[in-house]
């Protein structure tokens, strides 16, 4: 276990779960119900629909957008460990700065 508690794997991980999730909420479609168009029922269910649709979406959007956000962020993360790293370990060796 790392010292802050998730491993770069375990963030690899949440990122890919929250990219999937996105992509999977993207493909749920709601159909409206048929029937008599002067229903007041039908047509409270075509709003209901036409509304979840628009937060499904929007929801699908934000998943993906924030798995993508965190891989970014992992990946420079263990970008500047690394250059960190290294600049340690060229300093302790009384190499230049």
């Amino acid at each position: 276990m790392s010292k802050f508690g998730i491993t770069p794997g375990q963030i690899a991980q949440i990122a890919a779960d929250w990219r999937v999730g996105g992509e999977t909420l993207s493909e749920e479609r709601l159909v409206p119900p048929t029937g008599s168009g002067t229903s007041r029922l039908v047509a409270a269910c075509a709003e209901f629909c036409s509304a979840a649709s628009k937060a499904t979406t929007a929801d699908a959007h934000r998943l993906t957008a924030l798995g993508d956000a965190l891989a970014r962020f992992d990946a420079l993360t263990e970008e500047s460990d690394r250059a960190s790293a290294a600049a340690l370990d060229t300093a302790s060796r009384g190499g230049p700065r």
